[in-house]
């Protein structure tokens, strides 16, 4: 599927993509669709949606900000031991997905902006197939890490991160979401596209009482519907924005992710989670599973 014909079914999945729930349900309960599902046409619009150059780039940034993560690559790459991704061939490192490479760099961000992050309690707002969970699992030692989600994804997230063995997992339906505090809330992208009312909920109940946050930000649905940049610094004090990232609780307020933290190409941007999803029950749910009004 070339870029051109992803960009098209993007645009019109921010409304009509409604099958990705079914799509991670038969992922997480066959097994013949989970050794292929990242080559599922559902999963290469919403998540393996880079091409190599995009892989390149976050590879290159990656390993500039944060050198010693190369010695760890050979690790990240067991990402693409599930799933059957389209990989690339990235000279002296080898094949890689291109998504992992972003995954990986999310890492270095994280590294860069917030120093060791070992012992913390962190939770991820969309996690997708759990790529980014094993990916930072990898590279530090997290006492918690907490995926918020609806709950057919959330599945395939518990028996994906299962065969990679990764520690410390908890599951959160993003339903039954309660306040809680955590040392560092995570996102790519899925939070961005949230509708204003779904958003303020995920401030108040975890963006609020997170000491740290790293929330990449793309506006699929437009300004006029999920919140702007401007109103995302208001509500969440200390804030910054660079780089199409939201963060804060850095070492260094003024050291924002390196270039290369969000990379279009083509108009194809990466994201985690489709949104105005359709639950089994025929509910219509928000981004991680919350009503849209």
């Amino acid at each position: 599927m070339s870029d051109a014909q992803l960009l098209l079914r993007r645009r019109s999945s921010i409304s009509e993509t409604r099958s990705f729930p079914a799509h991670a349900l038969r992922a997480a309960t066959d097994p013949f669709a989970l050794s292929r599902f990242k080559q599922d046409p559902e999963f290469r619009v919403v998540i393996e949606n880079l091409n190599c150059e995009h892989g390149r780039l976050y590879l290159e940034a990656a390993l500039k900000q944060t050198p010693s993560l190369a010695e760890q690559l050979a690790l990240f790459r067991q990402n693409d031991l599930i799933g059957t991704p389209i990989t690339c061939h990235y000279g002296e490192h080898g094949e890689f997905a291109p998504t992992t490479l972003r995954y990986v760099k999310v890492l270095s961000d994280l590294l860069s902006l917030f120093g060791a992050l070992d012992g913390l309690n962190i939770v991820e707002i969309g996690g997708g197939y759990g790529g980014q969970c094993f990916v930072t699992s990898i590279g530090v030692r997290p006492r918690s890490y907490t995926l918020v989600d609806i709950e057919p994804v959330l599945l395939l997230q518990q028996v994906y991160l299962e065969r990679l063995a990764v520690p410390n997992l908890r599951f959160q339906a993003a339903r039954e979401l309660e306040p809680a505090d955590y040392d560092l809330v995570i996102s790519n992208y899925a939070f961005s596209e949230c509708i204003r009312p779904v958003q303020r909920r995920y401030i108040d109940l975890v963006f609020s009482r997170s000491q740290r946050g790293y929330v990449a930000c793309n506006w699929l649905r437009g300004k006029s519907i999920s919140m702007t940049r401007e109103e995302l610094l208001a509500a969440v004090p200390g804030s910054h924005y660079e780089s199409e990232v939201l963060f804060w609780g850095a070492n260094s307020p003024s050291e924002a992710p390196a270039e290369g933290a969000t990379i279009v190409s083509s108009g194809v941007e990466a994201r985690e989670q489709p949104i105005d999803l359709q639950d089994r029950s025929g509910v219509r749910v928000d981004e991680g599973g919350l009503e849209a009004e």
